[in-house]
C-alpha cells in the first residue's frame, strides 16, 4: 500500500487490497507525519483491488468532504458503506465494476452535492436510490449499460443542475422523466438508443441551458419538443436519423446560442426555421443531405457556419447578405460547380473560408470581393485549372491559401499579386511543370512554400528571389534532376528544405553553403552517388538530414 499527501492537502492510496489495509496504511502516515484522521479532508483511492465495501468502510473519517474511489475494481455497495459521512460533499466512483445500487444505498449522505458512477457496469437503477440527496447539484451515470431508468429515479433531486446520461443504452424515456428537476441546467443524454423523444419531457425545465441528445436514434423532432425553454443556450442534435423538422421547432429559444445538427438526413429546411433564433453564434448542419443553403436571413449574430459534406451544388449571395458578423464559413465536401463575382461581398468580418473537395473550375476575378478581413482559404482538391488576373482582388490580408490537388499547370506572377500578405502557400499535387522566376515576387512575407507532388523541372536557383521571409520550402516529389547551386538570395532565412524524391542526380558538395540558416534538410532518398551523401552528412554537422524510408 501507498500513501502520499499533495500539495493541495489531498490523500492519495494506491495498491490497496482491502478496507483493514486502507485504514492501517492511513493510520500509520497520519502518525508518522503528526496528522490525525480528522486532518483528511480528500481521499483518493486508486490502482487498487477492493472489490467490496462494506458496512462503515469510512466510519474513521468523520471530516471527510471529498471520496475519490476510482480504478479499484469495486463491484458491490452495501447500504451502510458510508456510514459516518454525513459531511461528505463529493463522492467520485468513475471506472469500476459497480452493477448494482440498492435502494438507500447513499442514505445518510444529505450533504452530498456531486456523485459520479460513470464508467461502471450499472444495468438498471431502481426507484428511490437517489431520493435521499436532497442537496444533489451534479449527478454522472453516464458510460454504463443502463438499458432503462425508472420515470420516479430522479424524484427528490429538486436541487439538481446537472444530470450525465451518456454512454449508456437507454432505448427508451419517460414523458416524466425529468419531472420535478426544477433547477436542472445541464443534461446530457447523448450515445443512447433513443428512437422517440416524448410529448412534454422537457416541460418545466424553465432553467435548462445545455440539452445534449447527440448519437441516438430518433427521426422527428415536432413542435412542441423543446417548447418553453426560453434559457436553452446550446442544443446538440447530431448523429441522430433525423429527417423532419417542423417549422416551428426552435420558435422562442430566443438564448440559443450554439446549435449543432451535424450528420443526420436532413435535405431541407422550411424558410422559418431559424426566424427566432435571433441570438445563434454557431449552427452546424455539416453531414446532412441539404440541396439548398436554409434561410439565414435572421441570424444576425452567427459567427460560425457549417454546412460543409452536404449536396449543395450551387450557392448564391442571397445566401449570405445578412451574414456581416460571420467569421468563419464551411462549405467543404460539397458539389458547388461555381462562385458568381460578389459571392461573398456582406461577409466583412469573414476570417475562415473553407472550399476544398468541390467542383470549381475556376475563380473569377471579383469572386472574394469584400473579404478584406479573410486570414484562411482553402480551395484544395477541386478541379480549378486557370487563375486569372483579379482571381484575389481584396484579399489583402489573406495569410494562408490551399490550392492543393487541383489542375492547374501554369504559374505567372499576376496570379499572387494581390496576395501581399500571405504567410503560407500550398500548391501540392498540381500538374506545374515549369515556372518563372519571378512568379512569387510579390509575396514578400511568404513564409512557407508547398510545391511538392508536381512534375518541376526547374533550376531552383533564382526561382525564389525576394522571398527573404521565407522559412519552409517543399519540393519533394518532383521532376527536379539537377541543382548547380542555391543562392542565399531569396533563401537566408530558410529553416526547412524538403529536396526528397526529387531523383536529382547531380548537386555538388557544398550546395547547402550559401544556407546558413537551415536547420532541417531533406534531401534522402535520392539517387545521387553515395559520396556525395557522405560528404553532406560530414560538410553541415550542424544540419539535420532527414531519411525518410517510406513516403511522407
Amino acid at each position: 500500500a501507498e500513501v502520499v499527501q499533495d500539495e493541495s492537502g489531498s490523500f492519495t492510496c494506491r495498491r490497496i487490497h482491502s478496507i483493514d489495509e486502507l485504514k492501517n496504511a492511513t493510520n500509520e502516515y497520519v502518525s508518522s507525519n503528526n496528522l490525525t484522521l480528522d486532518d483528511i479532508k480528500v481521499l483518493k483511492i486508486k490502482d487498487s483491488d477492493l472489490k467490496v465495501l462494506p458496512q462503515g468502510s469510512f466510519s474513521e473519517f468523520q471530516h471527510l468532504q471529498s471520496l475519490f474511489i476510482s480504478f479499484a475494481n469495486v463491484n458491490e455497495i452495501s447500504n451502510e458503506t458510508f456510514e459516518g459521512l454525513e459531511s461528505l460533499e463529493e463522492l467520485n466512483f468513475e471506472y469500476n465494476n459497480i452493477s448494482k445500487l440498492t435502494s438507500g444505498v447513499f442514505g445518510n449522505l444529505h450533504a452530498l452535492q456531486s456523485l459520479d458512477l460513470s464508467s461502471n457496469k450499472l444495468t438498471a437503477l431502481e426507484e428511490g436510490v437517489f431520493s435521499s440527496l436532497n442537496n444533489l447539484k451534479k449527478l454522472n451515470i453516464s458510460d454504463n449499460l443502463i438499458e432503462s431508468v425508472n420515470c420516479d429515479v430522479f424524484q427528490g433531486l429538486s436541487e439538481l443542475e446537472e444530470l450525465y446520461l451518456g454512454e449508456n443504452s437507454i432505448t427508451e424515456l419517460h414523458s416524466n422523466l425529468f419531472q420535478g428537476l426544477d433547477n436542472l441546467k445541464k443534461l446530457y443524454i447523448n450515445s443512447n438508443k433513443i428512437v422517440d423523444i416524448p410529448e412534454g419531457i422537457f416541460t418545466n425545465l424553465n432553467k435548462i441551458e445545455i440539452i445534449d441528445l447527440r448519437m441516438n436514434q430518433f427521426k422527428i423532432v415536432d413542435e412542441t419538443t423543446f417548447k418553453g425553454l426560453e434559457n436553452l443556450t446550446e442544443l446538440y442534435l447530431d448523429s441522430n436519423k433525423i429527417e423532419y423538422i417542423h417549422e416551428n421547432a426552435f420558435h422562442g429559444l430566443k438564448a440559443l446560442i450554439k446549435f449543432h445538427m451535424s450528420d443526420n438526413g436532413m435535405t431541407e429546411f422550411s424558410e422559418e426555421i431559424f426566424s427566432e433564433s435571433i441570438n445563434l453564434e454557431i449552427l452546424d448542419l455539416q453531414g446532412n443531405e441539404l440541396t439548398k443553403v436554409p434561410n439565414l436571413s435572421k441570424l444576425k449574430n452567427l459567427e460560425d457556419l457549417f454546412l460543409n459534406d452536404n449536396q449543395l451544388t450551387a450557392i448564391s449571395a442571397e445566401n449570405f447578405n445578412d451574414l456581416a458578423t460571420l467569421i468563419s464559413l464551411s462549405l467543404e465536401n460539397n458539389k458547388i460547380e461555381t462562385l458568381d463575382v460578389g459571392l461573398f461581398q456582406a461577409l466583412s468580418s469573414l476570417i475562415v473560408l473553407r472550399l476544398q473537395n468541390n467542383s470549381l473550375k475556376n475563380i473569377q476575378p471579383g469572386t472574394f470581393d469584400g473579404l478584406s478581413q479573410l486570414r484562411t482559404l482553402n480551395l484544395s482538391d477541386n478541379s480549378i485549372s486557370s487563375i486569372d488576373e483579379g482571381s484575389f482582388s481584396g484579399l489583402e490580408n489573406l495569410k494562408s491559401l490551399s490550392m492543393d490537388s487541383n489542375s492547374i499547370s501554369k504559374l505567372s506572377p499576376i496570379m499572387f499579386q494581390d496576395l501581399t500578405s500571405l504567410q503560407t502557400l500550398s500548391l501540392k499535387a498540381n500538374g506545374i511543370i515549369n515556372f518563372k522566376p519571378n512568379v512569387f515576387a510579390e509575396l514578400k512575407k511568404l513564409r512557407s512554400l508547398d510545391l511538392g507532388y508536381n512534375g518541376l523541372d526547374i533550376e531552383v536557383d533564382g526561382h525564389f528571389e525576394g522571398l527573404d521571409e521565407l522559412q519552409f520550402l517543399h519540393l519533394r516529389f518532383n521532376g527536379i534532376k539537377c541543382i548547380r547551386q542555391l543562392s542565399s538570395e531569396g533563401l537566408k532565412n530558410l529553416r526547412y528544405l524538403d529536396l526528397s524524391y526529387t531523383w536529382v542526380e547531380n548537386m555538388p558538395a557544398d550546395l547547402f553553403d550559401a544556407l546558413p540558416a537551415t536547420i532541417f534538410i531533406k534531401v534522402f532518398p535520392n539517387v545521387l552517388p553515395e559520396e556525395t551523401n557522405e560528404a553532406y552528412r560530414n560538410n553541415y554537422p550542424n544540419v539535420v538530414f532527414v531519411d525518410d524510408s517510406c513516403v511522407p
